[in-house]
C-alpha cells in the first residue's frame, strides 16, 4: 500500500505522468480516482480493526491514521485545483464564444 500511495502522490506532484491523459479534466479525475482508492484502502483497515485483526498501535493503524489521511488531503486538494481549472477553461471558452457571436 506504501508503494501504492507513493505512485500516487509522485502522479500528482508531477514527477510521474498520470495514468490517463484526458486534458484538461486529467487533474480532476486522477485525483478523484486516487482519493476513490485512497477511501477503499481505509474501508478495508476500519474493518480489519474493527474485526481485532489490527490493534491501535500497529504499524497499519499508523498508517491509516498519518501517510494515508495525509494522501486524502493532498487528493482532496488536488480535485480542488482540477475543478478550478476545469471552471476556468469553460469561463475563457465562454468568452470566446461570446466574442465571436458579438462580431
Amino acid at each position: 500500500m506504501e508503494i501504492e500511495i507513493d505512485e500516487m502522490r509522485d502522479v500528482l506532484m508531477g514527477r510521474l505522468p498520470p495514468p490517463i491523459e484526458v486534458g484538461v479534466m486529467t487533474l480532476y479525475e486522477v485525483a478523484d480516482a486516487f482519493f476513490a482508492r485512497i477511501c477503499d484502502i481505509t474501508i478495508e483497515i476500519q474493518r480489519a480493526e474493527r474485526e481485532g485483526a489490527v490493534s491501535r498501535g500497529s504499524r497499519l493503524y499508523k498508517f491509516r491514521t498519518g501517510e494515508l489521511r495525509t494522501m486524502a488531503e493532498l487528493t482532496k486538494a488536488a480535485a480542488t485545483l482540477g475543478s478550478r481549472r476545469l471552471a476556468a477553461e469553460q469561463l475563457k471558452f465562454e468568452q470566446e464564444t461570446r466574442g465571436r457571436e458579438s462580431v
